[in-house]
Order: C-alpha cells, then structure tokens, then sequence
C-alpha cells in the first residue's frame, strides 16, 4: 500500500491523472464529432456509418498505435512523456486522421463545422508536430481547446440562447481542468500546457473563419 495515499497531495495527483485520462484526446476528438454530427446533415450514408469512421480513425488506430509503441519500448507510456520519442507517435496519428477525415469530407457539407473540425484537428496535430522538434508542447491542451472552441461554436450557431452560457463555461473549465491536470501530473509545465491551449484555439479559430465564414 502506498504510504502516500489519502495525503491532499497524492489525492490531487490521482484527481488530476483522472481528468487527464478522461480529457485523451482519443476521448475528445470522438466526442466533439458525435456532438456536432447531432446538428450537421450527412450524404449518401447514414449516422452511424461515419461515426464508426470517427471512432477508428480518432480514438481507436492512435491508441493502438501507441500500445504497439509502448510493447515495442518504443515509449515508456502513453502520455510519451520525452519529447524526442513524440515524433513517431504524431506521424501515426496525423495520417489517421488524414485518413479518417478524407472519409468524412466525402459525406459531409464543406463548409460546415464538421469539415472545419477535421482541418483544424489535422492542422493542430501537424504543427504540434513540427513544433515538438524543437519544443515539447501539450497535446492534449491543445485537442481540448479545439473541443472548447467547437463546443462553444456549434451551440451559438445551432443552440438557443440560455445554452450558450452553460457552452462557456463547460468550455472554460475543459481548458482550465486540463491545463491544471497535466502540469499536476508532472507530463508538462505550466507554459507547454498554455501553449498547447493556445495552438489548439488558434488553429480552430482559423479553421472556423476560413471555412464557415
């Protein structure tokens, strides 16, 4: 037994590993397609149809690849904690989210906040990517933010007015709980975790306006 355990500060530290968990984002990036596929039409396929594609190409093929990366030594776990042993890891997961997004534009309104999505997860990842060859920056920050952002955008765009108070806030206290979650497990500083929120809503902020507006 752990003579840690039942301390405020190993009980902050199992809370934070639990939001980081919870927040993946595996986790995130499925939910925020099956959120605003709730709003959005499709074409020549049903729901459900695309949101298997969501889960095999956004939940399912990254986290196996980063189990056959961990059995293989070739990160020491899934949070990749060493940014040298993060480039693999993000080539994978961008060409499944290449994939996967190449299906759902096929069925999908352009210039909706579904298409938008899929380019600004892939956009976030790519210069996530190439920003961790010099810098190690917060992945998970910067899905949650794009989750935020598109949270908040589909209920302003499609919710009624009483919901879009309840939109921030939820917004805000993913950003806020996450930022917090992955400093408070030592997987980032508090700067990288910033960075990652503020990459994450950058690169959704462009990707609404350059696609919907």
């Amino acid at each position: 037994m752990n003579k840690y355990a039942g301390t405020p500060d190993f009980i902050r530290k199992q809370i934070a590993r639990w939001v980081s968990a919870v927040f993946n984002p595996i986790v995130l990036a499925p939910l925020m397609f099956f959120f605003l596929l709730s709003f959005e039409p499709v074409y020549f396929v049903d729901k459900t149809y695309l949101a298997v594609i969501i889960l095999v190409f956004f939940s399912l093929v990254p986290l196996v690849v980063l189990l056959v990366f961990k059995k293989l030594k070739l990160i020491t776990s899934l949070d990749v904690f060493y940014r040298e042993r993060r480039h693999l890891p993000y080539i994978f997961g961008i060409a499944s989210y290449i994939v996967g997004g190449l299906l759902l534009l096929s069925h999908v309104y352009w210039e909706g906040l579904i298409a938008s999505a899929v380019y600004a997860l892939i956009g976030t990842s790519t210069m996530a990517a190439l920003i961790n060859y010099r810098f190690k920056i917060s992945n998970h920050n910067a899905a949650a933010s794009v989750s935020a952002t598109y949270l908040l955008v589909a209920t302003i765009m499609y919710g009624s007015p009483v919901s879009y108070i309840t939109a921030f806030l939820v917004s805000i206290l993913l950003v806020v709980l996450m930022i917090w979650s992955r400093v408070a497990v030592g997987a980032h500083t508090f700067y990288e975790s910033i960075s990652g929120s503020v990459l994450g809503f950058c690169i959704a902020a462009i990707s609404i306006i350059l696609v919907i507006f």
